[in-house]
């Protein structure tokens, strides 16, 4: 650690040794269980750290300190983030191109990072969000969906159509895992996001007059075009391998919907579901006149 320098009025500290305790601990994050005892993970590239500087401005998130490379600071993107950033009190670091890479977490280093600490949204949280938008609760629950691109796309697809939050029921990936925070492609810094288990959901959605919408094949389940998602919904998605889990489709407020199909495929990928059944919602709620 040495001199600081001066780039656009913003003084940063250069890091330059690969045991310095802040690259350690971002490299460490990589680990689940690291996460979890330090409460923080790592999102990394321009449009993430982006996208975490806007939600730190709201005061929404923490962001601890982030790293960058002098290539990133030399380029126009690089230095308005380095800017905002110092405007509002997040501490970045230059680190040579090794160092760096001794942090990152992709095979290809994007030249900046943030570790910021985790967030846990209340789940009344997914029914403020609705109030303020004055439309109908809308939530995406994601039952065991264990492949992290998956968590994130529907994430990501969840947030693009106007949900007002995401639920995660047991053995679904790790939200701030570093696969799932790219694919939601900033995603988990806007939506709300709440981990239960499935009895506390049906209780939630009891308690607050969702209807359960469960994707799955069975005698009773109706097209997903039939349903009406105009009203307070909760859509669950399941995992890739099992499906919705019993404690849900047994329940009797659940009722179970599928997506028609003309051609020969057996099914569709979780992600791909999920973006089928999200986008009519969007349809039925702003575009039914259309």
């Amino acid at each position: 650690m040495a001199a600081p320098f001066l780039l656009h009025e913003v003084t940063m500290e250069r890091i330059e040794s690969l045991t310095n305790s802040k690259v350690k601990l971002a490299a460490s994050l990589a680990k689940g269980k690291t996460r979890q005892q330090e409460k923080a993970f790592v999102t990394e590239g321009a449009r993430l750290c982006e996208e975490a500087l806007k939600a730190a401005e709201q005061g929404e998130w923490t962001i601890r300190f982030g790293l960058i490379t002098p290539e990133q600071l030399a380029s126009p993107r690089g230095a308005a983030l380095a800017a905002l950033a110092d405007e509002i009190g997040v501490v970045l670091y230059e680190t040579p191109e090794a160092v760096y890479k001794k942090a990152a977490q992709v095979v290809s280093p994007q030249g900046v990072l943030f570790v910021v600490n985790c967030r846990s949204a209340e789940p009344q949280d997914v029914i403020r969000r609705g109030q303020d938008t004055k439309k109908a609760p809308l939530v995406a629950v994601l039952d065991g969906v264990q492949d992290p691109g998956n968590v994130g796309t529907i994430l990501r697809t969840a947030e693009a159509v106007g949900a007002t939050g995401a639920i995660l029921l047991p053995g679904t990936a790790d939200v701030y895992g570093d696969k799932t925070v790219r694919a939601s492609m900033g995603a988990i810094f806007r939506l709300p996001i709440v981990n239960m288990t499935a009895a506390e959901l049906l209780s939630f959605a009891a308690d607050n007059g969702l209807h359960i919408f469960a994707t799955a094949l069975d005698r009773k389940a109706r097209p997903h075009l039939a349903v009406n998602f105009e009203e307070p919904s909760m859509i669950v998605f399941g995992s890739e391998g099992n499906g919705v889990s019993r404690d849900i489709l047994d329940d009797d407020m659940t009722e179970t919907i599928f997506i028609p199909m003309a051609g020969g495929a057996e099914s569709f990928n979780v992600a791909q579901a999920s973006a089928i059944v999200l986008y009519e919602t969007l349809r039925q709620r702003e575009f039914m006149n259309v």
